[in-house]
């Protein structure tokens, strides 16, 4: 705050810095509770490691402790995860689909083909039978 204070020229560079300091602030945060989140332990072990370091090992933290267990948030991950799954199968499912549907489609090309050339045919034949009609 001091800091900020003294470097600051005017009203508008405080609240700036001010806004920066908070943002910084609240990406590290974010940062520490992904952290916490993905290894758990090992920022357990950093902590203590840490607290024997600077021998406050005896004085209580008045921030909280690192949890050694998945927080809540382990579970929203799970249910993610199997999301996601869900999504993946889905995906699998719908290609199957969309491979059957194109064979479907490339018989039926194939039989409105012979159909057209079949038609074409007969048009011929037909031209040619009322020609003879005529002569």
């Amino acid at each position: 705050v001091a800091f900020n204070i003294a470097n600051a020229s005017s009203n508008t560079d405080l609240i700036i810095n001010a806004v920066i300091l908070l943002f910084i602030a609240d990406f590290d945060e974010l940062c520490f509770r992904i952290l916490q989140e993905c290894f758990p332990g090992y920022l357990k072990e950093e902590n203590d490691e840490i607290n024997k370091s600077d021998n406050i090992s005896n004085v209580k933290e008045e921030s909280r402790p690192v949890e050694t267990t998945r927080p809540a948030g382990g579970h929203a991950m799970q249910k993610l995860e199997r999301s996601v799954d869900q999504m993946k199968a889905e995906n699998a499912r719908m290609k199957e689909e969309n491979e059957i549907m194109k064979k479907d489609i490339n018989a039926l090309k194939s039989q409105v083909r012979s159909l057209l050339a079949g038609t074409a045919s007969s048009i011929d034949y037909a031209d040619d039978y009322s020609d003879s009609i005529n002569c």
